[in-house]
């Protein structure tokens, strides 16, 4: 929680810079990320969130997918067990 007050200033444009306490505090928020703005009787409530969809573009990027493993360790699976029919069957 921030535990002092800090200033900013609001350009011609309307934009503020959040002060570094602040970016600090709020770390899990990155630049471009969308927030809501609430205004308040005479405060203002700024509340960021994530789009999830975004957030887990490129998680699996480079990965093997989960078929591709899932096959792979069938295949190895089945090669184990045929090895260990192979000691029980008498020739």
């Amino acid at each position: 929680m921030l535990q002092s007050v800090t200033q900013t200033t609001v350009s011609k444009k309307w934009q503020i810079v959040l002060p570094k306490k602040a970016r600090q505090v709020l770390a899990q928020v990155k630049p471009g990320q969308q927030a809501w703005v609430k205004p308040l009787d005479a405060e203002t409530l700024l509340v960021s969130f994530a789009d999830p969809i975004k957030e887990g573009r490129g998680l699996l990027k480079g990965k093997t997918s989960g078929t591709k493993a899932l096959l792979e360790e069938r295949r190895k699976e089945r090669a184990r067990d045929e090895e260990k029919a192979k000691r029980w069957v008498r020739p």
